[in-house]
């Protein structure tokens, strides 16, 4: 048994901040099948073809597993017809199109729970269904730039530097999950459904609470920092003898400990870094002692004899080095799964632990269109119907 087993969920999503979305409720159990149009699909399903594997789509398969896909052309009278049919059976329906695209459409929030009183219809988009921005197109490293985090990231003598994850995207995604489940604790406790409006840039700026802390309560923006923040010191990133850097973070209770490895204990009760508050107003002037005695061994040497003395650090880990590692395969981050086109494909793993109903990989990234007859079957069409909805042009 899975979480959502039984809950059936409309995907009209596309790219990655839907797709992401409606992912993790398939991972959860729920029942996803995915809107997409004939001949093209969801775009990213062209992205990232590499030399050799020009038509594999490896990035759609780590956002779209669990999941059916049909092939709709919404905008066709009948085409329609299996949307709304569709979503008259479905608990959930969830769709990023821009602003009020899916109402021109016949689609929209008010034409669903005309027919469907109980369904959950959630909106991702960039800038929310409402306000002055609503109109604007959105894209992650736009909404980055928007939200201040971008103004916030990067060294003080550099320029703003985006996020290399697609992090407004992906929040957006989280957020949205979150907002499902409660929408769907209401609709089994009361039969009703919701509108649930979810804004990129809303998510990204609540993200930013410790940031937005400092401004709030004084006014004061932080800007960028690099490898450090305005309110714990030392926390920075030092270079190693061997050219590899060390992420290193510390406390007022870990600073005498940090001090003893160090071999700094001169420092410890120094009067600009006996405390936490001091050591961030001197910060210039501690990290210079810290820099060279890293210096002078391998990065793992530090590593080793900081975590024995329970101060955290890590080596700067490339994304290749945490996907190999012994921990990230003892905690199943990397799945294997057997494809009908591309074969053997190598999917992130579930990162969500659940004792007594874990998730699974029930269906592996659909072919474009790979669920058409099957749904439209289950739906009662006969062979003949789907073949000439299909000369329509309805699907």
């Amino acid at each position: 048994m899975l979480p959502l087993e039984g809950i059936s969920v409309l995907d009209f999503t596309r790219t990655l901040a839907g797709p992401f979305c409606t992912m993790i409720l398939g991972d959860l159990g729920a029942d996803v099948i995915k809107i997409e149009q004939a001949g093209t699909g969801d775009e990213v399903r062209s992205l990232l073809r590499y030399k050799g594997r020009e038509e594999h789509q490896d990035y759609f398969y780590n956002f779209n597993r669990n999941k059916k896909s049909i092939t709709l052309n919404y905008k066709h009278p009948e085409g329609k017809a299996i949307a709304l049919d569709l979503a008259r059976q479905s608990h959930i329906l969830v769709e990023n199109s821009a602003p009020g695209a899916l109402k021109r459409a016949g689609l929209g929030y008010e034409d669903i729970t005309a027919i469907n009183p109980r369904i959950i219809y959630c909106s991702i988009s960039g800038f929310g269904q409402t306000g002055p921005w609503r109109d604007r197109r959105a894209y992650d490293a736009i909404i980055q730039a928007q939200s201040g985090l971008m103004n916030s990231t990067g060294h003080p003598d550099g320029p703003p530097t985006r996020c290399s994850t697609a992090l407004a995207d992906l929040n957006a995604s989280l957020y949205a999950v979150l907002s499902i489940l409660a929408a769907l604790r209401i609709q089994e406790r009361h039969g009703t459904g919701q509108h649930i409006d979810i804004s990129m840039l809303d998510c990204l700026i609540a993200l930013q609470a410790p940031e937005a802390a400092e401004y709030l309560a004084v006014g004061q923006i932080v800007g960028r920092m690099g490898n450090e923040t305005s309110y714990r010191s030392p926390q920075n990133a030092f270079v190693a003898r061997d050219g590899v850097y060390i992420k290193i973070t510390t406390n007022q209770r870990l600073w005498p400990a940090f001090c003893r490895v160090m071999g700094l204990e001169e420092l410890q009760d120094d009067p600009r870094f006996r405390t936490n508050y001091d050591r961030t107003l001197n910060r210039k002037e501690l990290n210079p002692f810290i820099a060279k005695r890293i210096a002078t061994r391998p990065a793992a040497d530090w590593e080793k004899d900081l975590l024995k003395a329970g101060v955290p650090c890590s080596r700067i880990l490339g994304l290749d080095e945490v996907l190999s590692s012994d921990h990230t395969r003892f905690r199943d981050m990397v799945m294997t799964a057997d494809h009908p086109f591309s074969g053997t494909i190598r999917l992130l793993g579930f990162p969500f632990k659940l004792s007594a109903t874990p998730a699974q990989l029930r269906l592996v990234p659909p072919l474009l269109g790979e669920h058409t007859d099957e749904i439209l079957s289950a739906m009662g069409k006969s062979s003949e119907e789907i073949k000439l909805l299909r000369e329509k042009g309805a699907i």
